[in-house]
């Protein structure tokens, strides 16, 4: 079992990978601005309410914990501007494939570095309970250090 603080926990693929994290067993601290949409529940969840530009509260929130997890709106920005400069922290940075919707958990998926991951018909799409699938499965056993991963179908 993992002590996991995960930033956006109300939203489209934070409530996707709250899920799939108290469902594996893993204790969870969900920082949120509106903990009213938090829908879960139970003894491994703890709700925080916070703004994420309330850094205090986020080094708070964030303090002991075995990992930080959450989604980032401008993507590609946020990976070549910062994580790919930081050395002191183990990071990896999870990119969706091309569509990202609601699905099936069907835990069949492929993953890649880089490169976007399309289907035979040059299709790139998971759903977002495989996204969060893939994201606990790295979560619980490291594959990736230092790098961005991708997934798709």
């Amino acid at each position: 079992m993992k002590n996991v603080t995960l930033i956006g926990a109300s939203g489209f693929v934070g409530t996707a990978i709250l899920n799939e994290l108290l469902a594996r067993g893993h204790k969870v601290t969900a920082v949120v601005r509106n903990p009213e949409k938090i829908s879960a529940s139970g003894p491994d969840l703890d709700v925080v309410k916070a703004d994420v530009a309330d850094t205090d509260m986020l080094v708070d929130a964030c303090k002991g914990k075995d990992a930080i997890m959450g989604g980032v709106k401008s993507l590609g920005e946020f990976y070549l501007n910062t994580l790919m400069h930081e050395k002191e922290i183990d990071w990896v940075f999870f990119s969706p494939a091309g569509t990202l919707e609601p699905g099936k958990r069907t835990g069949q998926f492929r993953l890649g570095k880089d490169d976007l991951i399309v289907d035979e018909n040059g299709n790139s799409h998971i759903s977002v309970e495989d996204y969060a699938v893939a994201m606990v499965d790295e979560l619980e056993n490291p594959k990736h250090h230092y790098e961005r991963f991708t997934i798709g179908y």
